[in-house]
């Protein structure tokens, strides 16, 4: 029996792969605002690790070094996840925060029957803008 699996952002290309290759693992995939296709990364492209990190980039959850290594790994070299998504075997829903409009683009999602839910006064980081209606949006 598999684990409930909630994968924001970056750790949404990571959930969409360990739902395709470890299904056992996974009883039900929730994405938030996932990336599942490489998109120009213009904070870390133009710069050295070295650079990046000396520039005193911050976030408030993660190491300038991980944050780096995480956005070049999602530029030109990311495989595409879209399709392997849609493939899923197992329950699949996707999180957006209403502020964020992240689903604009990708109309795939919708047209193949993948729940669809969006956290009230929330932009990306929608479980730090809006805890409960994140928690709301992801309960089964």
């Amino acid at each position: 029996m598999g684990a409930d699996v909630i994968a924001h952002s970056m750790g949404g290309g990571v959930g969409v792969i360990l739902a395709d290759r470890r299904p056992d693992l996974v009883a039900r995939l929730v994405l938030a605002e996932p990336s599942l296709h490489p998109t120009p990364r213009p904070l870390v492209e133009q710069s050295t690790e070295e650079e990046f990190v000396r520039t005193g980039f911050e976030l408030r959850l993660a190491d300038p070094v991980a944050m780096y290594r995480s956005e070049l790994a999602l530029g030109p070299t990311m495989p595409v996840l879209d399709d392997v998504l849609l493939r899923l075997a197992m329950p699949c829903a996707v999180v957006e925060g209403e502020l964020s409009g992240w689903l604009a683009g990708d109309p795939s999602i919708r047209a193949a029957g993948i729940a669809v839910h969006t956290v009230p006064d929330a932009g990306h980081t929608m479980m730090l803008d809006n805890p409960v209606g994140f928690a709301a949006r992801t309960r089964p």
